[in-house]
């Protein structure tokens, strides 16, 4: 799904529905700057490029998750599809 270049990059894709054009191994490294050494996970994802966690797709517990979703982290905006 990506990588990131710049220092302390954070991602969780959460409760999307991914493509099969989406890898088993999802994440990669940019330059000589490794993806493991970010944040990036996925919860609650389905669809054919969805997969279980594992060493190349870390998934946060349900604990963490709660702090995860987008009106954490946008406060009183609500975006919409339009």
């Amino acid at each position: 799904m990506g990588g990131d270049a710049s220092p302390n990059p954070r991602v969780t894709v959460r409760d999307t529905t991914l493509g099969e054009a989406v890898k088993a191994a999802p994440w990669t490294d940019v330059g000589d700057v490794p993806w493991k050494g970010a944040r990036f996970a996925e919860y609650r994802d389905s669809g054919p490029g969805a997969g279980p966690a594992g060493a190349n797709r870390p998934h946060p517990d349900p604990e963490r998750a709660a702090g995860q979703e987008a009106g954490d982290r946008l406060g009183g905006w609500r975006p919409t599809a339009s």
